[in-house]
């Protein structure tokens, strides 16, 4: 692989990477459903606190899921019945973050430790411009959002009330506008991510996009949300299959790491795999999932 014409790969700066660890171990997991995916972050986000190890994840879905954020406003907004006649599973993310269907994509999943007295959007910045190196690595122009983009929805209610504040709301979905220290191609969202933060250790995951499908997301349920804006896709710069993708993806950012810490892979022992299920099985409960 190589750089795109004409661009120098980022560097990361001199203060950010400090609050990285300097091992980490990485692995590749085959497609699974949503509530499995999210028990085995969770699991990392434990293995992170207790062995101060950084773990790295790459990973598919089985079927195509819609991810709410773990305080995200569904009740009103959201049809389990309009879900699943679409044919979209559905799981509450651990991190937060808004709407995001998952279907032809790359997802990632980054669990550290993280000493109490460091701001979470230390890690939040450090990670993203390992993922940003990975992404120049491939030839994806992609760079950093630094101040934060309003969605067309938000525009469009400011412009109809000067007093209402830029603020996302309920039923606006993830590729809606662009938070600071998202990754963007030429205005468009590329890499949507999320994070969770407790005892210790930080979360972070994300989607990063082959194909824009997130307009399912309005053809599953109609009027309640806010048509998201165009995203940039990794189909523009690769014609690889979603498979392939991922791979080169994962060798991509096992590279970025390397650059900063000890990077070596792993796999999941048998012994846990009994929690993740069981992680899992709580995850995918009514009482979680539509909790709010």
């Amino acid at each position: 692989m190589t750089l795109a014409p004409g661009r120098a790969p980022s560097l990361l700066t001199t203060t950010v990477p400090a609050v990285l660890p300097r091992d980490w171990c990485v692995l590749r997991t085959p497609p699974a459903a949503g509530s499995w995916n999210m028990a085995c972050d969770l699991t990392l986000l434990e293995l992170a606190r207790t062995q101060h190890t950084g773990f790295l994840r790459v990973y598919g879905w089985s079927e195509p899921t819609v991810s709410f954020g773990r305080n995200e406003r569904t009740a009103g907004v959201y049809s389990a019945s309009a879900l699943v006649a679409s044919g979209l599973a559905v799981v509450r993310r651990p991190t937060g973050g808004r709407a995001l269907l998952h279907h032809r994509e790359v997802t990632y999943s980054v669990a550290i430790p993280m000493h109490d007295d460091v701001r979470w959007q230390q890690a939040y910045r450090a990670i993203n411009e390992i993922l940003l190196r990975a992404l120049e690595g491939m030839g994806v122009p992609a760079n950093i959002v630094e101040t934060r983009t309003p969605s067309n929805a938000e525009r469009q209610r400011s412009a109809a009330d000067a007093s209402v504040t830029l603020e996302s709301s309920a039923g606006e979905v993830c590729f809606s506008g662009m938070a600071s220290g998202e990754l963007a191609v030429a205005g468009r969202k590329l890499v949507a991510s999320s994070v969770w933060r407790e005892r210790g250790a930080y979360l972070q995951h994300g989607s990063i996009l082959i194909v824009d499908d997130q307009r399912l997301l309005m053809q599953a349920l109609g009027p309640n949300i806010d048509a998201p804006e165009p995203a940039a896709v990794l189909s523009e710069w690769m014609t690889t299959s979603v498979a392939e993708t991922a791979d080169l993806v994962e060798i991509a950012l096992r590279k970025s790491i390397s650059e900063c810490g000890n990077v070596r892979p792993w796999s999941i022992p048998a012994d846990i795999v009994p929690a993740i299920d069981a992680t899992g099985g709580r995850l995918a409960q009514v009482n979680w999932l539509w909790r709010r």
